[in-house]
C-alpha cells in the first residue's frame, strides 16, 4: 500500500524544497518524487520568439494525464518510466525507473491539484502559500540558471502569464489542501514532521 502526497503551490513557493525534506523524514529510499515539471509538453519546434509569447502557466502545457497514468501504474507496482525533461531543449531528453518499492509517492507541481484523479487519490495534500513578490524573487535566480531565460523575459512572462496563472488556476484551489504550509521561510523540519504525523502513523 503507498501513501500520495500531493504537493501544490505558486511557482518557486517552495514545492520541491518541502518534497525534498519530506523525501528525508520519509527516508529516501522509501519515497518517490514526481515532479509536474518533467510532463512539460514539447516544446522543442518553437523558435525564441514563440517561447516568449508560450504560456507555460495553464493546464494544457502539461500532460496531466501522462503524469496520472505514471503515478497510478506505480500505485499498480507495474514498472513504470518516468520523463526528465530538458528545459535546455525544451523536450523530454530521458527516462528513470521508478522505484516500485518505495512506500510514498510525493508528486509536486504548480497544477496538482487540477488532476481530478491525483486530487482522489491523494492520501495528503498540501498547499505551500507564499507571497508573490517572494516568488518572483526566487523565479529570477532560477530561470537564468535552470530554464534559459534572461531577466528581461523572466519579468515579461510574469506579467503577462505568471501572475494570472496562479490567480486563475492554482490560488483558487487551495482551499481543496488538508495542510496550508506558509512558503516565505525556510521551511522547519519538525514542524513538517507534525504535518506529517497523521500519515507516517498509517
Amino acid at each position: 500500500m503507498k501513501t500520495v502526497i500531493l504537493i501544490s503551490g505558486g511557482s518557486c513557493s517552495g514545492k520541491t524544497t518541502l518534497a525534498n525534506i519530506i523525501c528525508d523524514i520519509v527516508g529516501t529510499n522509501n519515497a518517490i518524487i514526481i515532479s509536474q515539471d518533467n510532463y512539460f509538453i514539447d516544446y522543442s519546434n518553437f523558435i525564441e520568439a514563440e517561447l516568449e509569447s508560450e504560456n507555460f502557466d495553464i493546464p494544457s502545457a502539461f500532460r496531466l494525464n501522462d503524469l496520472a497514468k505514471d503515478v497510478e501504474s506505480i500505485i499498480c507496482n507495474k514498472k513504470t518510466l518516468l520523463p526528465v525533461y530538458d528545459f535546455k531543449y525544451r523536450k523530454v531528453q530521458n527516462y528513470k525507473c521508478a522505484n516500485l518499492s518505495a512506500k510514498y509517492i510525493i508528486i509536486e507541481g504548480i497544477m496538482g491539484f487540477q488532476c481530478q484523479y491525483l486530487n482522489e487519490i491523494a492520501d495528503l495534500k498540501i498547499f505551500v502559500d507564499t507571497d508573490m513578490d517572494i516568488m518572483l524573487v526566487r523565479r529570477l535566480k532560477r530561470d537564468g540558471k535552470e530554464r534559459f531565460f534572461d531577466f528581461d523575459s523572466t519579468i515579461n512572462r510574469y506579467v503577462q502569464f505568471v501572475r494570472e496563472g496562479y490567480k486563475n488556476y492554482i490560488l483558487p484551489l487551495k482551499e481543496l489542501a488538508d495542510i496550508v504550509i506558509e512558503g516565505n521561510q525556510s521551511f522547519i523540519k519538525p514542524d513538517i514532521e507534525k504535518h506529517l504525523s497523521k500519515i507516517l502513523r498509517k
